[in-house]
C-alpha cells in the first residue's frame, strides 16, 4: 500500500490533466474545473477515512484549517471509521467507496444541519439541494473524485507502490 503522502502527490498530479481532458471532451472549461476540483477533493475525502486514527487527509485539514475545524472533521468521520472496516469495498472500491462517502456526507451532514437549525430556530429545515445535485458541474466533480479514488485503489493494489516493511528487530531472531 502506498503512503498517504504518495496518495496526495499522485492525486494532485492527475487533477490538471483530468480537468483538461474533461474540458476538451466538449463539456466546457467549467466542467473541467469541476473535474479538477473533484480530483483535488480526493485528497481530503480519501478512501482512508475508514481508519480510526488520524489519516493524512485529516492531518491536512487540521494543519491548514485550524484546530477547531480539524477536530470537527475528525469527529465527523469517526462514526464512518467505526462502522466500516479499513479497506472494505464500501470504502475503498472506486465507485462504491466514492458513492458511500458522498451519501455519508449527505445524510450525516444533513442530520447535523437539521439538528443545528432545530436548536437555533426551533424548527428543522432541510437543505434545498435538489438543483445543486442535478447540476452537470456536480456530476463532473463526482467523476473527478471517482478518478482520484480509482487512482488510490490502484496505488494500494499494485506492488510497485507498496511501502517497504518497517519491522523492528527485537532480540536475536
Amino acid at each position: 500500500m502506498a503512503s498517504g503522502e504518495n496518495h496526495v502527490k499522485a492525486t494532485a498530479l492527475i487533477a490538471l490533466p483530468a480537468g483538461v481532458l474533461a474540458a476538451l471532451s466538449g463539456a466546457g472549461w467549467l466542467a473541467g474545473a469541476a473535474c479538477s476540483l473533484g480530483c483535488l477533493s480526493g485528497i481530503i475525502l480519501s478512501p482512508d477515512l475508514d481508519v480510526e486514527h488520524r489519516t493524512r487527509s485529516e492531518y491536512l485539514v487540521y494543519r491548514y484549517m485550524g484546530r477547531f475545524l480539524g477536530a470537527a472533521w475528525f469527529a465527523f468521520w469517526w462514526p464512518y471509521a467505526r462502522l466500516i472496516p479499513h479497506r472494505h469495498p464500501l470504502s475503498h472500491w472506486p465507485v462504491m467507496g466514492t458513492l458511500g462517502r458522498i451519501l455519508y456526507i449527505y445524510f450525516a451532514g444533513g442530520a447535523l444541519w437539521f439538528a443545528a437549525a432545530w436548536m437555533i430556530r426551533g424548527r428543522g429545515v432541510w437543505m434545498p439541494l435538489g438543483d445543486w445535485l442535478e447540476s452537470i458541474y456536480f456530476i463532473w466533480g463526482i467523476l473527478g473524485l471517482g478518478l482520484a479514488d480509482a487512482l488510490h485503489f490502484l496505488m494500494d493494489a499494485l506492488p510497485f507502490w507498496r511501502q517497504r516493511s518497517r519491522r523492528v528487530r527485537r532480540g536475536w531472531y
